[in-house]
């Protein structure tokens, strides 16, 4: 139902004396002003000034005299009335003249030229909402339902009639053309789907006085050429006598016509019975021969002659029907120009999902592109990937339908439909490996670790009728993606594929890059990484640039594979601009090279951290010399690889019997299509079976993957990880039950729990925390200290305009009680790029005025830490110079020669890039500048110019940590010494580690039920994707007749 609610008001005019008839007498609150016509799905109807086809307001004056609406406000959301506000000070984009009309953008592309407003309009429909400049009036509203593309909605007579469709968009002139209706959407007699006989096809529609039309091949029905319309003139029933996509519309002079409706018909003895050139088809695509057989070798060997129906009926099946000049056209086909990228090939096509098990299939519009790299080569392979998107422009702006069942979300923007590429028939030297489930198996891998990553099905794909193989339908992890699984906007989501935005920018990537350089030897910037204090608390003033915990996960996954073909490319991470982000997340992305897959490359032993780790891995590069991300890596490796975790062999074999078995009957199908592609002698289900599960002759198939590479790989990567320093040498504690091995689970009341196995002392807990306290933690007392000086350490910061006392660099009892106070770093930026960098703005004293700045940060030693220090570090950011002082005595300085004064500048300049790294300066030879007791580091920061648009500095001081090994950290006051079995009394969580001399394991954590938890405890309902995100729960009933303490 639409709502149009027009709220009246007092239109005040100016009234002026004796003047009513003075054209500049205006209607300043714009109280008359009205919504008069809008269109939300814009495909090919009226560009912006910009030249996109963008949605679009327009707002009608129907009074007769000038209105300016300046400074009211439109929205979207009824909730948020002042969501952006029409510009002020621009009468000649917002002035309305008498009766006449503006049109506003609703693009969200505020400063483009023009008025665009700060949002878009939904498709699906949605509310519009005018307030007057005080942001709380309502001037006036629409609600409207699902809109079509190009159909604009409008009032009919201008501002004052019921809204209607309209025959055309008027933006900007008056209304007049409206729909009388809209036509019935088609019906046919009989379902999309598998048949074995002809039948007779009947199409009829509701809406009397139509005329329906329809083709067969796959270009759109009912078009109006300007000579006619396209296609056939529906006059009874059709015959389908074989494989048949059929597309149907019904027209009604004056009214809005049906959509158009595909059903594809498939009968399989034509598929069996596929020729190399199928009538109507193309013989080259491009210039290459093309390719459409079934090849009789494969439809005709006994072994597989009478499996081939039964092998096409195994999975679901998908039909993509689009117009075959659209499709393989020399000059617009995509498949015969697929280097060709982006929305100019783009072609509408109609996509049907089709399910032998007697589920109901479905059918939706939508865009189609090729899809791939390498793959999109001739010299590759013929057989190509695509990507389905489903926008407003071609019909519904999403897919809705729970494609890859309830573990994944029902909406989609665009669909990956994967060939198989690397891990298929498509590549000559894949050959005797092909298992086209790898891919899928590390995005599950990744998922099963507790992580999003894409989803993803195995289908059969038809292309306009004919058979076109084995095909991995799969999410694509953009910013919708993101979005949809981790909240907020899209619009605030950053997507980065292999170096590339797809979606949002790079500059939280970089920014997460610089920090992890610096990270690699700072604590604190570890800690700032993860938008945290110093101390690990977190510090809401930070963003979280990176999810430390996903990334480590998302690494061993692609490690324990031995992927030959990453870090450097292969690869998704997205990131919410919002304050509410968690940081980067990384999606397992083409992990085809994997798993002996071309096998001389992957190898049993294949050892992917020695791989080239830019792109994806640089942050690892950096952080692997962290002691703090080496014991998060370790932990996590632990959890995986040990204790029954996912990627110990059980698990892992039976994950991979399960997907291998989704496409073994399919590969009948598949080798019948593309397995002679590169060899005489087609490659077939025995080739892929791999029976004899040997290992020196180049084969890696299902039985080698299970039999031989799943149980051994594991343990090998086990031991690649602690040659690399990311598993200590130190073995963790193992936890028995009454004496047998048990990690976690149900324990009888008044059972033990042992931890042994281990090296040296065994710290436990049982409160949920880890008995190893981390190094910034152990740190922290005042006499265990490493860090001297953290960066938003408090200090005193002032810009001289004369001479001073020089005892401000040297003296802790000089009076700077004058001085501005704060923490973090010292800083001005003009422009944008070092805002997050510090705390503390100078522009007001500095820019404009001088090139120096003094600072001075009192800080405290402890006699102990005095003695213990080993050397000295002072890690600094700096634009553009500097001289520092500990206790007046200089310890650095860069780009500054001579004895500075109070004005002095830096005679060189620091890059910006440069600049907001941490550069560390070894200063061990002034350790003995310290004493027990008050310090001073005191600094003259250094500008090149008073006129320089920006200014930075800021340090830390402390001992030079270790780039290699060690796991140190302190012993929680939580954790208690293992001494003899546990009774617990109640469930428990152990957290469990070993520490012999300074270094620790890796943390054993497992949960033990103790009672009758596990006879009694039910799941007794579950809230599943309510429309409120945190509204999502479990509900547990215990049905027992004692009381159950989860603790957990």
């Amino acid at each position: 139902m639409v709502t149009s609610v027009r709220i009246l008001g007092v239109v005040a005019l100016i009234l002026c004396v004796a003047a009513s008839r003075d054209a500049n007498c205006l209607a300043q609150d714009g109280a008359s002003v009205v919504i008069n016509e809008l269109l939300a799905s814009n495909h090919q109807s009226v560009k912006d000034p910009q030249g996109q086809y963008d949605d679009w307001i327009e707002l009608h004056n129907p009074t007769n005299v000038p209105v300016d609406v300046g400074g009211m406000y439109l929205t979207d959301n009824a909730d948020d009335s002042t969501r952006w506000q029409i510009p002020t000070g621009k009468p000649s984009l917002t002035r309305i003249a008498a009766g006449g009309f503006l049109v506003i953008w609703a693009d969200d592309d505020v400063g483009d030229t023009g008025l665009h407003a700060g949002f878009r309009l939904s498709a699906a429909g949605d509310g519009l909402y005018l307030y007057a400049a005080d942001g709380k009036t309502l001037i006036d509203q629409v609600e409207y339902g699902e809109q079509s593309p190009d159909v604009s909605y409008g009032r009919v007579p201008d501002g004052v009639g019921p809204w209607q469709f309209l025959g055309f968009p008027t933006p900007g002139s008056t209304n007049v053309s409206v729909y009388a209706g809209f036509v019935d959407d088609l019906r046919f007699s009989h379902e999309r789907g598998f048949y074995d006989a002809p039948f007779e096809l009947r199409v009829t529609c509701d809406t009397p006085g139509v005329t329906i039309y329809y083709t067969f091949d796959g270009s759109e029905p009912g078009a109006d050429t300007g000579h006619g319309r396209t296609g056939t003139v529906y006059t009874g029933p059709i015959f389908v006598l074989g494989t048949t996509c059929i597309r149907a519309c019904a027209i009604k002079e004056g009214w809005k016509s049906s959509r158009a409706a595909t059903h594809t018909y498939i009968f399989l003895d034509n598929v069996v019975a596929q020729t190399r050139f199928p009538s109507g088809f193309p013989t080259t695509w491009g210039g290459t021969l093309a390719d459409y057989e079934m090849d009789p070798d494969i439809v005709n060997d006994p072994r597989y002659k009478a499996l081939m129906r039964s092998s096409l009926l195994s999975i679901p099946s998908m039909s993509l029907v689009t117009t075959k000049d659209d499709m393989f056209g020399a000059q617009r086909g995509i498949y015969a120009n697929p280097n060709r990228r982006g929305e100019l090939w783009e072609r509408p096509a109609s996509v049907e999902w089709i399910y032998p098990d007697g589920r109901d299939s479905f059918q939706s519009d939508c865009g189609v592109r090729i899809q791939g790299g390498a793959f999109r080569e001739w010299g590759l392979t013929k057989k190509k990937s695509f990507r389905l998107l489903f926008k407003s422009a071609y019909g519904a702006s999403k897919l809705r339908y729970p494609l890859f069942g309830e573990s994944a979300v029902d909406e989609f923007n665009t669909i990956t439909l994967r060939a198989g590429a690397n891990d298929g028939y498509a590549w000559s030297d894949a050959r005797y490996t092909e298992q086209y489930t790898r891919d899928e198996f590390g995005r599950e891998l990744q998922r099963a670790t507790g992580h999003i990553a894409p989803h993803g099905m195995f289908v059969h794909l038809y292309v306009n009728g004919l058979y076109w193989g084995l095909y991995n339908p799969v999410e694509r992890p953009d910013a919708s993606f993101s979005a949809s699984y981790y909240g907020g906007d899209e619009d605030q989501w950053d997507a980065i594929h292999v170096d590339e935005v797809e979606d949002g920018d790079r500059n939280a990537w970089n920014q997460m890059v610089s920090l992890c350089r610096s990270a690699a030897t700072s604590q604190e910037a570890y800690q700032r990484l993860q938008g945290n204090h110093a101390d690990g608390t977190r510090d809401p003033g930070r963003p979280v640039l990176l999810d430390v915990t996903n990334y480590i996960d998302y690494l061993i996954v692609n490690v324990w594979g031995g992927n030959w073909d990453w870090p450097w490319k292969n690869w998704w991470a997205g990131r919410d601009r919002s304050p509410a982000s968690t940081g980067f997340k990384f999606y397992t992305w083409d992990y085809e090279n994997t798993i002996g897959n071309n096998l001389g490359r992957s190898p049993l032993n294949k050892n992917a951290l020695q791989n080239n780790f830019s792109s994806a891995g640089e942050p690892h590069r950096y952080l692997e010399d962290n002691p703090e991300y080496r014991m998060l890596f370790a932990d996590r490796v632990h959890r995986f690889l040990l204790n029954g975790g996912v990627l110990t062999p059980e698990p892992l074999i039976a994950r991979y019997e399960r997907l291998s078995g989704e496409v073994e009957m399919a590969i009948i199908g598949e080798s019948a299509r593309w397995g002679d592609e590169h060899h005489g002698t087609p490659l077939t289900l025995e080739d892929w079976y791999d029976r004899d599960e040997r290992y020196n002759d180049g084969r890696a198939g299902r039985g080698w993957i299970l039999n031989y590479y799943l149980p051994q790989r594991t343990g090998i990567v086990l031991q690649q990880f602690r040659s690399a320093k990311l598993y200590p040498n130190v073995d963790a504690p193992v936890f028995y039950v009454d004496g047998r091995y048990q990690h976690g689970g149900a324990v009888a009341t008044g059972g033990e729990i042992a931890m042994r196995d281990a090296d040296g002392t065994i710290w436990y807990t049982l409160d949920g925390s880890d008995p190893r306290l981390p190094e910034r933690a152990a740190s922290a007392g005042a006499d265990d200290g490493l860090l001297l000086v953290a960066e938003d350490a408090a200090k005193r910061v002032f810009v001289p305009s004369i001479p001073i006392n020089p005892a401000w660099r040297s003296s802790p009892t000089f009076d700077d009680s004058t001085w501005t106070s704060g923490t973090g770093g010292v800083g001005f930026e003009r422009s944008s790029g070092y805002e997050q960098f510090f705390d503390i703005d100078v522009a007001g004293s500095m820019y404009g005025r001088s090139t120096t700045c003094y600072i001075r940060i009192p800080f405290d030693v402890s006699q102990k830490v005095l003695a213990d220090l080993p050397n000295l570090a002072l890690d600094v950011r700096y634009d553009d110079g500097f001289i520092a002082y500990l206790n007046g005595v200089e310890i650095a300085r860069r780009n500054f020669d001579g004895e500075p004064i109070w004005i002095s500048a830096a005679n060189a300049q620091n890059s910006d890039l440069n600049a907001v790294e941490f550069e560390p300066i070894d200063v061990s030879a002034y350790r003995n500048a310290l004493h027990a007791g008050r310090n001073l580091l005191a600094v003259q920061a250094l500008n090149i110019s008073s006129t320089s648009s920006d200014f930075l500095f800021s340090a830390t001081l402390g001992a030079v940590r270790s780039a290699s090994g060690g796991t140190g950290g302190g012993i929680s006051p939580k954790a208690v010494q293992y001494t003899r079995p546990l009774t617990p009394g109640r469930s428990v969580r152990v957290m469990a580690r070993s520490l012999q001399g300074s270094a620790w394991s890796a943390l054993n954590e497992a949960t033990f039920s103790v009672g009758p938890v596990a006879e009694n405890l039910r799941i007794s309902e579950v809230m599943y994707h309510p429309l409120d995100p945190n509204a999502e729960y479990i509900e547990l009933v215990n049905i027992g007749s004692e009381t159950i303490n989860l603790n957990l």
